[in-house]
């Protein structure tokens, strides 16, 4: 079950559901041992089920897309390609910032999502089902110049833990690596993603990860590090051909 949010785009708000997940980065020597731990600490949660993900993340040449806070990406799982649009719930005060801060800093994540099937590896921003985000996407300053920015390619091994009071929580290993021209940035991580139920419901498993486990939070999601990583590039880039 996702919850409803507030977000703004180009100054107008609308609701829509969000995600709510923790990230958490984990010591590389500990990858091999995870499933054992969560096996152990978690008897009640479902067999694992692992896929690799290849991920396209897409905006202009100026970065219109992250100066608004959205990513845009087309995700290969499988056979299929799925196109996900996403962007944090908008905050309307000080504190309201004070708090999103916080809470990534503890590596709590609140996003809303969109995302559609497409029938092969291209965009259909013309499908997107919100109105307001497929007008901006579709618009003839954004559209036309779209194009790769970074890519991901993780191999994620999923569980899913019963919570109570009817709860359900998603616990992803992501284990790989962000990609930026020849740049590379490794990725290991976990994942513990509200499906169904309060968000106090995360609170006990996250604390058993972290008593067993050399967790700490990760406050930057994916796309946000394979900005980072893209402009590290272009500076190692510049500084290459001022030389």
């Amino acid at each position: 079950m996702h919850h409803i949010a507030k977000f703004n785009i180009c100054g107008i708000y609308y609701t829509m559901q969000s995600e709510i997940e923790y990230c958490l980065r984990l010591p590389t020597e500990q990858q091999n041992a995870f499933a054992t731990h969560v096996a152990r600490l978690f008897p009640q949660a479902s067999s694992p089920h692992t896929q690799d993900l290849f991920s396209i993340y897409y905006d202009t040449p100026e970065l219109h897309l992250a100066r608004q806070g959205l990513g845009l990406r087309l995700r290969r799982q499988g056979d299929t390609w799925v196109q996900t649009v996403k962007f944090v719930p908008a905050t309307t005060s000080s504190s309201s910032l004070d708090n999103d801060a916080e809470a990534s800093s503890r590596g709590l994540h609140t996003r809303v999502e969109i995302e559609h099937v497409t029938a092969t590896q291209a965009l259909e921003l013309q499908h997107i089902e919100h109105a307001p985000m497929r007008d901006f996407l579709t618009s003839a300053s954004i559209a036309p110049v779209l194009q790769p920015v970074f890519t991901t390619r993780i191999q994620r091994t999923q569980w899913h833990i019963p919570c109570p009071k009817n709860g359900m929580a998603e616990l992803a290993l992501d284990i790989g690596t962000i990609e930026c021209n020849t740049h590379t940035m490794p990725v290991s991580e976990v994942e513990i993603e509200l499906k169904q139920g309060a968000l106090e419901a995360l609170l006990p498993i996250v604390q058993t990860l972290q008593q067993e486990l050399a967790l700490s939070p990760q406050p930057y999601n994916k796309a946000e590090r394979g900005y980072r990583l893209m402009l590290q590039t272009l500076g190692t880039s510049a500084q290459h051909g001022a030389a």
